[in-house]
């Protein structure tokens, strides 16, 4: 499936917190209930290089997008991801996407040959998150396996699991869209760095426009999300424009001709 040039915003629904399994067992301190909190400071640990993530949702439902948050994967890391139409595993697979690469190749401008190795990955934990997003067809599921295998790692950190709808506009958003990077510190105060996004999207049809309203109104500005700006970009455009964020706006539409919404919205990075 080729990768999309257009916004999409994962919106994450409701799963069975009773069903989340992880294998092997994590550190007592960093449950796997961390994989369910959007508290950056809340997050799951497995020592190893391989760990399992198993878990139902509340019903038999559709979904077309996944994201692991804050993870520490380094090179040569892979996930895969198996959804069923049954409980716990079981019934027919509705999609698995394989073993896929957890992380972000240097493209070409940014590998430096003779400093890098081949398919270099970047590890810019300490700056950027790490995120994994990935998206796929609408299908149905009602529970879902994640197998994840990071030889390099000694440990396995993540800090959000989101599993849920991945809304992608007809139309994208208009130029002008504007990325910002706040420091919240001075010369004598420690930093608070996060990543702002906003952007224009004119040209919604009314069945996107009702879809994206609803799941706005869903989430509140209390819930997390996650944002791609592009997920066909690569290396560090991609790095920048993935964010676990929070709508920081009101929402409001106009509607400016027929059959044409108009949405500004401005998304903060949780700090």
């Amino acid at each position: 499936m080729a990768l999309s040039d257009k916004l999409n915003i994962l919106f994450p629904m409701a799963v069975n917190d009773a069903s989340l399994t992880v294998t092997p067992a994590p550190v007592a301190t960093l449950p796997e209930s961390g994989l369910l909190n959007s508290r950056r400071d809340r997050f799951m640990r497995v020592l190893g290089t391989t760990a399992t993530i198993k878990l139902n949702a509340n019903k038999l439902d559709v979904v077309s997008g996944l994201a692991l948050g804050y993870h520490n994967l380094i090179d040569g890391s892979t996930i895969r991801i198996r959804l069923y139409d049954g409980f716990n595993q079981t019934g027919s697979v509705t999609h698995d996407s394989t073993a896929l690469s957890a992380g972000t190749i240097k493209p070409f401008g940014e590998w430096v040959p003779g400093v890098d190795p081949v398919n270099a990955e970047w590890q810019l934990g300490d700056i950027f998150p790490q995120h994994y997003f990935y998206s796929f067809s609408q299908v149905t599921y009602q529970s879902i396996q994640i197998d994840i295998s990071a030889p390099n790692n000694t440990e396995i950190d993540i800090g959000r699991l989101m599993l849920g709808y991945v809304f992608e506009p007809k139309w994208n958003y208009e130029w002008g869209s504007k990325w910002e990077w706040i420091d919240e510190g001075d010369e004598n105060t420690a930093s608070s760095c996060y990543r702002a996004f906003t952007f224009d999207l004119n040209d919604l049809e009314n069945f996107e426009n009702d879809r994206y309203e609803y799941e706005k109104i869903k989430t509140t500005k209390q819930g997390d999300l996650l944002l791609c700006l592009q997920p066909s970009a690569t290396g560090l455009e991609r790095l920048k424009n993935t964010a676990i964020c929070k709508r920081n706006t009101d929402i409001s539409r106009t509607r400016h001709r027929a059959n044409a919404n108009k949405h500004t919205d401005k998304y903060k990075e949780i700090v």
